[in-house]
């Protein structure tokens, strides 16, 4: 693979990653065209929650199998189920076909935002890493804000439909580029598949989600909470067992002795969780509390993704200069201070204290998300 074909293959990862960014939010502005038209009212939270749990859960298992059967071939493979999936729900009848269609797109988005990190990896030093992925970072959480606007264009000029139908010629595109260019040279390994494990894993993951899932409805069914609790509790516990026995687990338990992997770990969660807080609920704190219209509400996003920007693009040099775990320090505080602004924003504030706010957070996302 010559630099001409590694630069094709890189854009094509990070296309990858605005694709499935884009897919987890510009559905929104389809639903409601989407719900008069099949009449699926009840159904509708199963076209987001369907999306994201395939996509959690395949995620680790897609790289399992890239190490046995090939990254690019499983990179591929999870790009044409996105593509399928996405032409399925273009065409759907009813809801029943929309959510298999999600289901599909979310398989494939599991490998088209997971395997490129795991690549970029594999490739590169620390330094060139960090900025590859700060980039695919960045177009990701643009991606994502982007979303709206763009879905509510098409919508509004063209049809619901048209919001699923512009992945194909993209997700073909896309393929055809890694198939063509990308050349990885790895062993790849002949051990047996965890299945054990992948499987407890994902009976687990969709339990728990399901759960908080739940946590939201207006009417709580204590009885079914309890119970999705305990059985992700038990294949927890499955999953561990499975795990110790396997020849190749799919998440090997000797990480979890590394109190320095465990504690990045938590911290990616709390940052992932403040990213989904503010990325989420500020657009809609915008418009129901301060009066802004659904455009400006979702425009308050934007300078959280050109601060991220600016966030990863300075983070070798912030580590160069102070070290790693001093710009971990840094960023977090930088969060905490964005934490503390909002929290001091009087009912009514100016608008324009949204979008600091989210200037602040999203500068503090950059600097911790590339770091760790």
């Amino acid at each position: 693979m010559n630099k001409i074909q590694e630069k094709r293959s890189i854009r094509a990862f990070m296309l990858s990653n605005v694709m499935a960014g884009l897919e987890g939010s510009i559905v929104a502005t389809a639903l409601p065209a989407m719900m008069a038209e099949l009449h699926g009212i009840k159904l509708m939270s199963w076209v987001v929650t369907i999306y994201m749990l395939l996509m959690a859960v395949s995620s680790p298992i897609w790289t399992k199998l890239a190490e046995r059967f090939g990254y690019k071939q499983m990179f591929v493979l999870g790009t044409l189920l996105f593509t399928i999936g996405s032409l399925g729900e273009g065409l759907a009848i009813n809801m029943l076909m929309v959510i298999v269609a999600r289901a599909l797109i979310g398989l494939g988005a599991g490998v088209m935002i997971q395997l490129p990190f795991v690549i970029y990896g594999m490739m590169y030093q620390a330094d060139e890493r960090r900025r590859v992925i700060g980039n695919t970072v960045a177009a990701y959480s643009f991606s994502t804000i982007a979303g709206p606007i763009v879905g509510g264009l098409i919508v509004t000029l063209l049809d619901w439909r048209w919001v699923f139908f512009i992945n194909i010629p993209i997700g073909i595109y896309m393929a055809f580029i890694v198939w063509k260019n990308f050349d990885l040279k790895t062993d790849h390994t002949k051990k047996s598949i965890d299945f054990a494990g992948s499987t407890s894993l994902s009976i687990a993951v969709i339990a728990i989600m399901l759960l908080f899932q739940m946590m939201g409805n207006a009417v709580i069914n204590l009885p079914l909470l309890l119970t999705l609790l305990v059985v992700s509790f038990l294949f927890f516990i499955g999953f561990y067992f499975a795990e110790k026995r396997a020849v190749d687990p799919i998440v090997p338990l000797e990480l979890f002795k590394n109190p320095s992997f465990i504690a990045k770990n938590i911290m990616f969660f709390m940052q992932y969780g403040f990213f989904g807080f503010y990325t989420n609920y500020l657009p809609t704190w915008g418009q129901g509390v301060m009066g802004a219209t659904a455009l400006v509400g979702v425009m308050v996003l934007i300078p959280s993704a050109i601060m991220l920007v600016i966030g990863t693009r300075n983070v070798n040099h912030l580590i160069q200069k102070v070290g790693e775990k001093k710009t971990i320090y840094i960023g977090f505080s930088i969060m905490v201070l964005g934490a503390i602004f909002l929290f001091s924003l009087p009912e009514h504030a100016s608008i324009v204290m949204l979008f600091v706010a989210t200037a602040i957070l999203g500068t503090a996302f950059g600097i911790v998300n590339i770091t760790l």
